[in-house]
């Protein structure tokens, strides 16, 4: 695995972050009940985000969420590697190697069950050339949200759908590619998921575009994502 030059490591930031929730929780109920890495033995650990290192697309997603989060003081260590098949990606959570990665609601659905998709895909395809797919309605987003998210491996779910289009070379079976986070259950709770679902919200298509054009440009990821995170207010 490789780190991405110029992204911050957060590493040893959880632990005092874990001081704060345990003392918290001297002190306010219900906190046992939050699934979070500070409560189930691994506090040390930060968040590891993976991302396919040949695809610059994937690259800029990870710098972004990940700054993010160290901006909302949850250590986060960013690193890359190269994958074979889309469902490397989703592997890795399966095996606690990653804690979150990215992709794309279509290609992510093909290769977590490519039968599934293949149906979904000729109802989507028949739709829009009968007129009836409004991309603004969201319906098609939402429904291969659903599927894709009832077949991810259990303890992994996903944030939500981004209005952000992208995996641009993935087109078989043709889906609705909304970029979207998938995550370990475990390792997030209800307020670094805001986070995560913050950042898929403030990010567009253009957005996506231009962000990772600008990183594979001057090749100073944390920068590129650190300014935009700063001019959304994130």
């Amino acid at each position: 695995m490789k780190r991405f030059k110029g992204l911050l490591p957060g590493s040893g930031r959880r632990a005092v972050h874990a001081f704060v929730v345990v003392s918290l929780c001297a002190t306010v109920t219900g906190c046992a009940e939050e699934p979070h890495s500070y409560l189930n033995g691994r506090s040390n650990d930060p968040v590891t985000v993976i991302v396919d290192k040949d695809r610059p697309q994937q690259v800029m997603l990870g710098g972004l969420y990940e700054e993010a989060m160290n901006r909302a003081h949850v250590p986060a260590l960013y690193q890359s590697e190269r994958m074979n098949e889309n469902s490397d990606r989703v592997r890795l959570i399966s095996e606690h190697k990653a804690d979150l990665i990215f992709g794309c609601m279509g290609e992510l659905l093909t290769s977590l069950n490519p039968d599934e998709a293949e149906r979904l895909s000729q109802e989507y395809v028949a739709d829009e050339a009968a007129g009836k797919v409004d991309k603004n309605s969201g319906e098609w987003r939402e429904r291969v949200y659903k599927a894709m998210v009832a077949n991810l491996p259990e303890h992994a779910t996903a944030g939500n759908p981004s209005s952000a289009i992208g995996c641009e070379d993935v087109n078989d079976p043709p889906l609705p590619q909304n970029i979207v986070p998938v995550f370990r259950a475990a390792m997030f709770d209800r307020s670094e998921r805001l986070t995560l679902n913050q950042v898929s919200g403030s990010i567009s298509t253009e957005d996506v575009q231009k962000l990772t054009q600008k990183a594979a440009e001057d090749a100073n990821l944390s920068i590129v994502v650190k300014d935009f995170l700063r001019a959304n207010d994130l």
